[in-house]
């Protein structure tokens, strides 16, 4: 008993080793000397119960050599992973730089003979407490020791959910000792019903289900060997009943018999029948005796909701979900029952799930699958229960989020008019907006990104009309609180634009007020790396109510000279003012000039074409398109001066050379997040991204406006201009050469006079006008 109670003390200090030994020494004195064994029972029930919790002690200790290797218990590293050969799309996914910290350890043939033999040590001694505990009586001690079981082996589990084949890996002992732990639970050796607990019952059947299924061996899928439904509860029954199906469903093995596997409690309530043959089974009982008492049918309702896919066509499938729907309309849950409610809501939610899925007809089947919705919630506009389980609201929002599938699958464009289409597609936003409220509530990641998502995809053809985008205020504020509440990270370009989205409903209700505070929720939600929209959002609204941007941004911590050009030339587009406008153009032909970001000659293609349009001095254009000019040319030169010092091709100019790093700018530096939403028209200007105010580098030609239009002054300019840089190269290639070759300080010094030279003469100039 000493060296038990060591044993023990060492477990609790987290010694596994030392522990290990100990209980080792123990054990193996008791086999040497059988007179020191403990017992016979009811005697030395301590003694008994000593032995029982050393062996689970050392079960947890080489468990944490396991962890400490990130092994798994139950596996057999003997038996090689299968090498699964990967897609062209996984291998072009897969970056080879990258430290490969979480791959398991590489072991030798005579590690992983030792770790499993570790492993079979573990479940030997898991097996030999829970016996010795049996042995004494001692009934709570083996259900701690299937426990400890489901606790050890949970990770296992777990991984097998994602990856089914890991369980054709498992040792032959974990398989046995699975299927010895049923008998603890039903059979000659079960617990008592007070000792029994149902969800680790059910967990381990499971278990015992699974892994022997993935390995060919179905017998757990008997009649007699799934006992086990008779003692455990409905939600139990209901999660077993599934599972079972599917497999037989898969397996192609015939259901199991139901009527054998009631609950016990009914067969034992049921009067007894002297007319009865000896050996018959006994008959279902009156559901009408309790409406709120479910009488077993769950299992036969989760049976229908399981084959409805297997159907072989619509016909069967509804009358497989009559057969449901006639034995839930039986049923009524007491008020007072919250797992019974949780359970009402999410057999009907599973059944209409099913009913908008083929064999059932598109319209048959969204009529059962409304039907089911309004079930399970008592009305679609019904109001959050109060007092709910998180269980029970996270299954609400997910019937919701299926009345709002129904009302989605029902539009038709190409018959249903515009007020029918409008009136649907509300209806819809309406349902998958509570379903954002139920995930606000329960913070459930999945369901706040199904509504959401959900939301938004039927929202869309709404947000073409300022009639209708009113009406989208509120559930656009419910699916970013939602988003937010969850920390949500998949899609920040997406989440980015709801609030884009917001932005455009209260700016045609000119509510400037509401767009600053929703944007304040944007910033606390959205990480920093991904606010560029956010802030381009803030700079245009303080544009529409007349307040100076200047100091907005300024505290802005966006620091890349592309990203604050942009939201200028987003401010010059939606600018009413010729003076706002020419202050946006200036400030972001400064910010690039002053960076020597070759995107600069691009803004002032679109500056100059601006100017024409808007009847300023075509000499004012031609400077910005010269100032343009000059700093091509200089990085031309630059590109030569390089090809001759590294012995390059001489033919290949700038044309190549500045388009690669325009295209290259524009992928990995200006993303599309630092553009306001696409629908503003007034500015289309992506840096290097092809606008139409102006040419790409490496082209001649200077296209329309901004707007669309596009002047021809604007456009012989930009053809003359890029005549003469092609007609003059040769002929200043020298000359220019030198200036550009002797160092490159004297090339920024030339760009920067014939910026600020250029900038200064055509903003005074205009400015006056403008002013």
């Amino acid at each position: 008993m000493l060296m038990c109670r060591t044993g023990l003390e060492a477990h609790r200090a987290e010694e596994g080793p030392f522990a290990i030994e100990v209980i080792n020494k123990a054990m193996a004195a008791i086999e040497q000397f059988p007179e020191l064994s403990f017992g016979p029972p009811p005697t030395e029930v301590e003694g008994g119960l000593l032995l029982a919790a050393a062996a689970y002690a050392k079960a947890d200790c080489l468990a944490w050599e396991m962890e400490d290797h990130a092994l798994l218990c139950g596996i057999d590293e003997e038996i090689e992973e299968p090498q699964q050969e990967a897609t062209a799309g996984e291998e072009a996914a897969t970056n080879p730089d990258e430290d490969s910290e979480d791959e398991a350890p590489q072991l030798s043939s005579e590690e992983k003979a030792e770790f499993s033999n570790k492993k079979r040590e573990i479940i030997k001694m898991l097996l030999f407490g829970m016996a010795k505990s049996y042995e004494f009586g001692q009934h709570w001690m083996v259900a701690n020791g299937l426990a400890h079981w489901w606790n050890l082996h949970l990770d296992l589990v777990w991984s097998s959910h994602e990856n089914p084949a890991l369980l054709t890996r498992t040792l032959k002992e974990y398989r046995e000792g699975l299927q010895e732990t049923q008998k603890y639970l039903v059979g000659e050796c079960q617990l008592p019903d007070d000792e029994l607990k149902k969800n680790l019952a059910s967990v381990l059947t499971l278990a015992n289900i699974n892994v022997n299924a993935e390995v060919g061996n179905l017998a757990p899928l008997e009649t007699d060997q799934l006992m086990v439904l008779k003692r455990v509860g409905a939600l139990e029954r209901k999660e077993l009943m599934a599972r079972i199906v599917r497999l037989c469903k898969e397996k192609e093995k015939p259901l199991p018999d139901l009527t054998r596997l009631r609950p016990a409690r009914l067969e034992a309530s049921a009067p007894a029948d002297p007319k009865a043959k000896k050996g018959a089974a006994a008959p279902p009982p009156d559901a009408g005796a309790d409406k709120s008492d479910l009488q077993g049918n769950e299992a036969d309702i989760m049976v229908a909701i399981q084959s409805m896919r297997s159907a072989k066509d619509g016909a069967e499938a509804k009358t497989i979900v009559d057969q449901a729907v006639a034995l839930l309309q039986k049923w009524t849950p007491a008020p007072n029952d919250e797992s019974m409610l949780t359970l009402w809501v999410e057999l009907w939610t599973r059944l209409g799930r099913n009913c908008i899925q083929p064999p059932m007809q598109g319209s048959v089947g969204s009529k059962y699958a409304l039907m089911c919705c309004i079930q399970g919630l008592g009305k679609v506009d019904a109001a959050m229960p109060r007092y709910a389980s998180p269980e029970r609201l996270r299954w609400r929002g997910a019937c919701h989020g299926l009345c709002g599938e129904v009302f989605a699958g029902l539009v038709d464009p190409q018959k249903q008019e515009k007020e029918s289409l409008t009136k649907l597609r509300r209806m819809s936003v309406e349902q998958f907006e509570r379903c954002c409220e139920y995930a606000v509530s329960t913070t459930n990641y999945a369901l706040a990104s199904f509504g959401a998502t959900s939301l938004w995809n039927v929202a869309l053809p709404l947000m073409h009309s300022a009639e209708t985008r009113k009406l989208l205020i509120e559930p656009l504020l419910k699916a970013t609180r939602a988003l937010a509440a969850v920390k949500y990270s998949d899609d920040l370009f997406f989440f980015a634009g709801l609030y884009a989205s917001l932005y455009d409903c209260y700016a045609d209700q000119a509510q400037w007020d509401k767009i600053h505070e929703v944007l304040n929720e944007a910033f606390a939600a959205i990480p920093a790396s991904s606010q560029r929209r956010l802030w381009a959002l803030r700079m245009l609204a303080l544009s529409r109510q007349g307040k100076n941007v200047n100091v907005a941004m300024g505290k802005m911590k966006e620091t890349q000279a592309k990203a604050q050009a942009n939201i200028w030339l987003v401010l010059a587009g939606a600018s009413a003012q010729v003076k706002d406008q020419l202050n946006a153009y200036s400030k972001a032909i400064s910010v690039l000039q002053s960076a020597q970001q070759p995107e600069v000659v691009e803004v002032r293609m679109q500056f100059a074409d601006w100017l024409l349009r808007n009847g300023m001095s075509s000499i004012d254009a031609l400077e910005q398109l010269a100032a343009g000019a000059d700093m091509l040319l200089e990085i031309e030169e630059g590109s030569d001066d390089e090809d001759e010092e590294g012995g390059g091709d001489p033919d290949e100019g700038f044309y190549g050379n500045v388009g690669e790093r325009f295209g290259k700018d524009v992928v990995e530096e200006d993303d599309a997040s630092s553009i306001a939403p696409s629908d503003w028209d007034k500015s289309e200007s992506k840096f290097g991204g092809g606008s139409r105010a102006g040419s790409r580098a490496g082209g001649s030609r200077a296209g329309g406006s901004s707007k669309g239009g596009g002047s021809r002054a604007g456009s012989r300019a930009g053809s003359r201009a890029g005549s003469k840089m092609g007609g003059d190269k040769k002929k200043r290639k020298g000359k220019s050469k030198s200036r550009a070759g002797a160092s490159s300080r004297g090339g920024s010094r030339h760009g920067s006079r014939a910026g600020s030279r250029a900038g200064s003469r055509s903003g005074s100039r205009a400015g006056s006008r403008a002013g």
